[in-house]
């Protein structure tokens, strides 16, 4: 596997985003700091290649969730 260009980095992050997953959650499952996430996130550090794989394995797996209003009768 090659590196993540900036463009898909940029698709990691939006797509946590949307997930609402945290950066501390994402680092806890690489057994790295949540700052190191942030970096790699802000293009000032990079990580190895086998942490940027799983980056992106987590962000794909996690489920997608939405608060709707019901009304309750």
């Amino acid at each position: 596997m090659s590196r993540l260009t900036r463009n898909e980095i940029f698709d990691l992050q939006t797509e946590a985003r949307l997930k609402r997953i945290k950066n501390k959650s994402i680092a806890e499952a690489l057994g790295v700091s949540d700052a190191a996430v942030s970096q790699f996130f802000n293009y000032k550090s990079s990580l190895r290649e086998e942490n940027e794989k799983k980056i992106k394995e987590i962000i794909e797996q996690f489920q997608q969730y939405e608060w709707r209003k019901v009304p309750i009768d």
